[in-house]
Parts: C-alpha cells; structure tokens; sequence
C-alpha cells in the first residue's frame, strides 16, 4: 500500500505530466515511453529523484517509498523480456477494473481453481519421478 494518498492538488500537478497515463489517489500509471527512458537513466546510474525531476515529475509528491517502488516494478518489467506497456495497453487490468465485485470473485475462483489443479499435475509428476527413479 502507498505511503500517503494524494491531496486533488497532487492528482491535478501529475495528471498534467505527458507521462503519466492516469492517477488515483493511490496509485500513478506512466507510460510506456517514461518506464523505457527511466530505466534507461537508471541504469547509465543516474539517481532516482533526479530522474523524476528529469522528467518535470516532483519528487516530493510521490515521496521516496513510491520512488523505489516504481524503479522495482520497471527494472522488473525491463527483466521479464516483454517489453514496456502502458496501463492502458493492458486489456486484463482494464477488464479487471469495470468488473462488478461478483465478477471479480467469479474470475478470482476460476483462477484458484485452475492453479489447484496445476499443483495437483506437479504434485503427480513429482511423485511418478520418485517412483521411477526408486526402480
């Protein structure tokens, strides 16, 4: 959970960013263009406040937890191969948000179902490995 909600004056200063896609009072979404050039920045080791200032974003606003949260989840996207999306890009997330509550528990169970059977394969493929490998 972030530090600190943001005042309406804060939402307003970010939502004017050509970087930021969106704000709530909890949560900022950049763009796919922020998130490359960010970690591009970070990684020739440039420091994180000046990299937000770099990018007309007031470091103060976002406070220095939401910082390094935000450089954790970039270094992480740039790590999975994937590339940078923005938030709009991700039909899941946007699905997920206009969901009504008894759609998001209908969807939440078919996943916890569907992963209890994943374990289930393993938990067979383990024990088939064991009994091989006792012959």
């Amino acid at each position: 959970m972030p530090a600190k909600l943001f005042s309406s004056k804060e939402i307003m200063e970010l939502k004017t960013n050509p970087y930021v896609v969106d704000v709530t009072e909890r949560f900022v979404y950049f763009s796919a263009e922020f998130k490359q050039r960010f970690y591009e920045e970070y990684s020739e080791g440039k420091k994180l406040k000046k990299i937000m200032e770099g990018m007309q974003i007031d470091p103060n606003i976002l406070g220095m937890t939401r910082i390094y949260g935000i450089r954790k989840h970039i270094v992480d996207e740039a790590k999975s191969g994937r590339g940078f999306s923005d938030f709009r890009d991700n039909p899941l997330r946007d699905k997920l948000l206009h969901m009504s509550p008894e759609d998001k528990i209908k969807q939440l169970e078919h996943e916890l179902a569907y992963t209890r059977q994943e374990l289930d394969f393993v938990k067979k493929i383990i024990a088939v490995n064991r009994e091989a490998g006792q012959e």
